[in-house]
């Protein structure tokens, strides 16, 4: 038969276990939480150990670049694209109707 102070006993083995499980887990969650939150650099990465040392770095084009077309040591970001378009296809297209129906009789 069990008796009465063993199961005491069990009985506060366990509260105790129960409590230093949700104080691991707490901590736990503290650490992951400020390692996600964390800013800068905090595994210490350069950039070849991602391989970005085999990319070119240029900066975005500015609008007079993107509307030229020339530069290639620029990027064309969604915006100089629609700024080139309308410049150079748009643009003309759109005289080009214009000059047409002015001519229609």
């Amino acid at each position: 038969m069990i008796n009465q102070i063993f199961l005491q006993q069990l009985m506060s083995d366990m509260v105790q276990v129960g409590t230093a499980t949700q104080n691991a887990i707490k901590l736990l969650s503290s650490r992951i939480n400020s390692h996600i939150l964390a800013r800068g650099n905090p595994h210490q990465m350069e950039p070849a150990d991602i391989g970005l040392d085999r990319v070119a770095n240029y900066a975005p084009a500015t609008q007079p670049e993107a509307v030229r077309g020339v530069n290639n040591t620029t990027l064309m970001t969604p915006k100089r694209t629609t700024n080139w378009a309308e410049t150079n296809v748009y643009g003309p297209l759109g005289q080009v109707f214009k000059d047409a129906a002015a001519r229609l009789p």
